[in-house]
């Protein structure tokens, strides 16, 4: 039972050509036209993203004086108001105060030293400490939101030998300071 195009009338010729041709179009619209169309909208997407970061990151070059003239003035008062403060003593008493207030119990404290670069110390500060999860995790979050912009820079975790709710904690602690 072969297709035997001869014996088809001149109508039922270009209906079947027509018919042939939509199909065609319209398998090469979803596997060629399609695609491309996509990702051109996933890359305008991502143009306009891109766009408005850079405007955002234009607004700030804009006032990068005005934030430098702020910056110094700012650390020129607060040498001013602080002569004297050795940062790690200020550090480690902040962080004494913060351990109190959480209701964990400070184990050992030793001041690990200063990092000095171009234009800032970073002084840090390990401490062992045991506490329960809710106390460790209020310390955590005291800590990251510390006036004195304490950061959290290595934890680790292990329990008790007791095995009661109590784990013991070790935390690298660091302080940033501009020069």
């Amino acid at each position: 039972m072969a297709l035997s195009l001869d014996r088809l009338s001149w109508r039922e010729k270009t209906l079947l050509g027509v018919s042939g041709i939509v199909i065609f179009l319209a398998v090469g619209h979803q596997v060629v036209v399609r695609p491309i169309v996509l990702r051109i909208q996933g890359l305008s997407r991502d143009i306009e993203t891109m766009e408005a970061e850079v405007k955002a990151g234009d607004r700030v070059l804009a006032q990068k004086n005005e934030i430098s003239n702020r910056f110094t003035m700012v650390r020129e008062h607060v040498s001013q108001a602080m002569p004297g403060v050795d940062p790690g003593a200020d550090m480690l008493s902040e962080i004494e105060r913060i351990v109190t207030s959480c209701g964990a119990n400070l184990l050992t404290r030793k001041i690990q030293g200063v990092e000095k670069g171009e234009f800032f110390e970073e002084h840090a500060v390990k401490i062992d400490l045991e506490g329960t999860m809710p106390a460790l995790m209020t310390l955590l979050y005291q800590l990251e939101t510390s006036p004195q912009l304490l950061r959290v820079r290595r934890i680790d975790l292990t329990s008790t030998e007791s095995g009661g709710q109590n784990k013991k904690c070790s935390m690298l602690i660091t302080k940033t300071i501009s020069i």
